[in-house]
């Protein structure tokens, strides 16, 4: 039996758990009469990416420590419309059957310092190969439209600023821009619920 290469096993992961999404989302339509995700990306973390998370905790590139130290070598991201769609969709994958959620981060109960706020589960996905079974973790990031906004800004212009350090006032409106986003979500959520209650 060979090795099946850390990527491989990612990408069949990711494979099998967006289309358990999409599949999900069919359902939750025909059931809501409204989409509740508005797009599913995902990544496969590079190699050298890799090799720096692990340098970061002190660990030499070996499959074992790839295994044990690097749980987000497949990543997929949920954007859905609203905040609360957030946890309905978190909710709904959590009672599938096969998979196993190993952790959950609420970073929407509670922001980061900086503002960043999302819903991170750590999902077990079961992989089956020619001749052997493998289950592989899959970090999933499930956020609003709202999040995903600022998330991508911060990314541009905060994360990967060219001095490599953020400013006092940078990290100030990255915190405003954030409270700013939470009260429209809130607003746009009672204009969602309003509208449904008139229909």
């Amino acid at each position: 039996m060979g090795y099946i290469p850390m990527s491989n096993r990612a990408q069949a992961a990711i494979n099998l758990l967006v289309a358990r999404i999409n599949n999900l989302q069919l359902g939750i339509q025909a059931e809501l009469g409204r989409p509740l995700i508005d797009t599913v990306s995902f990544r496969v973390k590079t190699l050298d990416s890799c090799v720096k998370k692990l340098q970061k905790k002190g660990k030499d590139l070996t499959p074992e420590n790839l295994e044990e130290y690097v749980t987000d070598i497949a990543g997929v991201r949920v954007v859905t419309p609203f905040e609360d769609d957030v946890y309905i969709v978190a909710d709904a994958l959590k009672n599938q059957s096969g998979l196993n959620v190993r952790r959950t981060k609420d970073y929407i109960a509670e922001p980061k310092d900086s503002g960043y706020a999302s819903l991170h589960l750590t999902i077990e996905v079961e992989v089956f190969f020619l001749n052997e079974k493998v289950t592989v973790p899959v970090e999933v990031q499930i956020r609003d439209k709202t999040m995903d906004a600022w998330a991508a800004i911060e990314h541009i212009c905060g994360y990967k600023c060219q001095s490599g350090k953020k400013s006092a006032k940078v990290i100030e409106l990255f915190k405003k821009l954030a409270r700013d986003l939470s009260s429209f979500r809130k607003t746009a959520m009672k204009l969602r619920n309003l509208d449904e209650k008139a229909k």
